[in-house]
């Protein structure tokens, strides 16, 4: 779901949401910025006072690891060199905890001078898990990726704007996605259907300085459907987002956007129309350009809550 502020893309994520919750769909919101309780009150409720509280390290398996170890490197930009040693220390981890921890990647260096500063480096880091609100989210009494996906049966919101460190908010939010995932993929529970809504989404799939996005996340993207899990990318910036998000959505709902950078991408991305384009900024609030692989072209609706 596409658009500028104020065109209506939070009303038509949350009609999408209640309705396939409705259908059967266990629905998890990661809402950004603390807007989905007010319109969706009967969902369950997660935030400060009752926060999802997850052991970043109950996902078993070398691969399982190396993609928590590439989440971390991406949101904390740690070097190649520093997401290995911290793989390496991550292997030998017991129980997340953080003078084990430290003991681990210790144990993996040898005590030179400059492996002790890189040492140091890369604890300053990820100190950010487990001190302050890190502390409260993470923990090695925390739920499970098993438990997690158990406990978000029916509606959810992840209230996440509690957590002012944008870093912070960014990991917590792609490791949640990524226990989901991890979860539908070893039960292949074909009764099950999920729903995962990530508003500001150019926060989790946002390209880097080099032009490459997170790769787990993207990789998540083109495989989740696999699974029985939908993901719903909401962004007012999609040329903040890597290309293979919009490579690897199905349906997309664009209401109005004024960037003409934004505009282009679009327009090369769904091969739209030169009357299509001009459309898109002069698009009402609640309307919205709709293409989907079951319609032959393009096709503007009004978007409206069905109970009116």
């Amino acid at each position: 779901i596409f658009g500028a502020t104020g065109g209506g893309k939070s009303f038509t994520s949350t009609l999408i949401a209640r309705e396939l919750e409705k259908k059967g769909f266990d629905v998890v919101i990661l809402d950004w910025h603390g807007e989905y309780h007010e319109r969706i009150p009967e969902f369950n409720y997660f935030d400060e006072k009752n926060p999802l509280v997850i052991n970043p390290l109950s996902i078993e398996g070398q691969d399982s690891i190396a993609d928590v170890v590439e989440m971390l490197g991406d949101v904390l930009d740690i070097s190649d060199a520093g997401k290995f040693r911290l793989y390496l220390a991550l292997l030998r981890l017991q129980e997340f905890d953080l003078m084990a921890l430290l003991k681990a990647i210790d144990e993996v260096l040898p005590n030179t001078q400059s492996q002790t500063d890189s040492k140091i480096a890369l604890t300053r880091k990820l100190v950010m898990m487990f001190a302050g609100k890190g502390s409260e989210l993470f923990s090695a009494k925390g739920l499970s990726y098993k438990e997690m996906a158990e406990k978000l049966k029916g509606g959810n919101i992840i209230d996440l704007s509690f957590i002012r460190n944008q870093s912070l908010r960014r990991l917590y939010g792609m490791i949640i996605v990524k226990f989901l995932l991890e979860y539908f993929r070893e039960t292949r529970n074909k009764s099950r259907k999920m729903y995962v809504v990530l508003e500001e989404a150019q926060n989790y799939f946002y390209l880097k300085e080099n032009g490459k996005g997170n790769t787990v996340i993207t990789s998540a993207l083109q495989e989740i459907r696999k699974f029985n899990v939908g993901l719903c990318v909401i962004t007012q910036s999609p040329s903040n987002v890597d290309p293979e998000v919009m490579k690897n959505t199905n349906i997309r709902v664009i209401h109005a956007i004024k960037s003409n950078i934004d505009k282009d991408i679009i327009a090369k991305t769904l091969s739209l129309s030169g009357q299509e384009v001009a459309m898109i900024d002069k698009l009402g609030q609640g309307e919205a350009i709709v293409v989907a692989p079951n319609i032959r072209r393009p096709v503007v609706v009004k978007i409206a809550n069905p109970q009116s």
